[in-house]
């Protein structure tokens, strides 16, 4: 274990001469920079991304690059973990970036409640505007029973398309070794859902106690591009079922957290249906899709199991329609409700 730097912080990076420097500038103006083994991974870029990692790691010491081709992100979160050396790790996309006493806010908590995470609220980060994450978990030190709370409402508070706290690997302190166990059985070929694939697991599987800050450090950057907002993705329906594999492997053993899980995957139906509504032309082969995803057996086994009371109106038509397998009056529902 390195001694001399304290929390290990990993940037991955592809493509990202727009907002890195805004990144990077974030993280050596932290309080505790001193203590920082900071690991910029870029992973096979084609603009400026290599120059500006290599700039930054000329002025500051505790600042490596590694350079690789390209292998997507799960590959590079676990190359970075393999690399840092610290107690505790964290993360921070290339375009997002942190307040100055971040880290420090984070490290603080973790060592004073010899805990196993810490995590910052965020800011949905838009352009011309932001907007806080909300979340129905307070602030606070959760161990004991009020640990077993935490977890249930970490995946599912009572409310459709709702979180307990923010499920993203950003905004959070994790123990390394810990975090290694659970990010190193994500497949390295997953595409959807690469966040909750690691932060899901970890939480349901906490002994120790987590503690939820006060105040918003993060700035997470929104983006259109990304794989869980691109609506016209060809390969959707294969990168959810990947994520639903990789999360029923990884809970196997903890059905009570895996029972909640289930309306976090309804709410991925969603996505499914309308990025398949619109890659499609013409009703009729809109409707065939629908049927399709209608049809299958382990959806209708998701469908099945949950309860419609925490949806608004709109959900609420929405599934009562899969259920009762009207695929075209869903797939005009979908059309008209983009």
């Amino acid at each position: 274990m390195n001694i001399k730097y304290k929390v290990s912080v990993v940037i991955p990076v592809y493509n990202g001469d727009k907002y890195l420097c805004q990144c990077l500038d974030s993280i050596v103006n932290q309080t505790v920079f001193d203590n920082l083994e900071v690991i910029i991974i870029n992973d096979g870029s084609t603009d400026k991304t290599p120059l500006i990692c290599d700039s930054y790691a000329k002025m500051f010491s505790n600042i490596q690059v590694i350079h690789q081709q390209n292998h997507g992100l799960v590959a590079t979160r676990k190359r970075g973990a393999s690399i840092a050396t610290c107690k505790y790790i964290t993360y921070i996309d290339a375009d997002d970036w942190v307040d100055t006493e971040y880290i420090e806010k984070l490290l603080i908590a973790m060592e004073t409640n010899e805990c196993a995470l810490v995590i910052s609220d965020m800011k949905y980060e838009f352009g011309s505007y932001s907007e806080k994450f909300n979340f129905a978990i307070l602030p606070g030190i959760y161990s004991g029973e009020k640990l077993k709370e935490f977890k249930n409402k970490y995946v599912y508070a009572d409310r459709f398309f709702s979180f307990g706290s923010c499920v993203c690997v950003g905004g959070k302190l994790f123990n390394l070794e810990k975090y290694k166990v659970f990010q190193n059985v994500v497949p390295t070929e997953l595409k959807i859902g690469e966040d909750v694939a690691v932060t899901i697991p970890y939480v349901a599987n906490l002994n120790e106690p987590v503690v939820q800050l006060q105040g918003v450090y993060y700035h997470y950057r929104q983006s259109d591009n990304s794989m869980v907002h691109n609506k016209s993705n060809p390969r959707r329906k294969q990168e959810t079922e990947a994520l639903y594999n990789c999360l029923d492997h990884a809970l196997v053993n903890n059905k009570p957290i895996k029972d909640r899980l289930t309306y976090y995957k309804a709410s991925m139906l969603i996505g499914l249906m309308k990025n398949n509504c619109n890659l499609q032309h013409g009703l009729k082969n809109k409707c065939m899709e629908i049927k399709t995803i209608v049809e299958d057996s382990a959806n209708k086994a998701i469908i099945n199991h949950m309860s419609f009371r925490t949806m608004n109106f709109k959900y609420k038509i929405f599934f009562s329609l899969f259920k009762w397998n009207l695929w075209i009056v869903l797939t005009i529902f979908i059309m008209l409700t983009k």
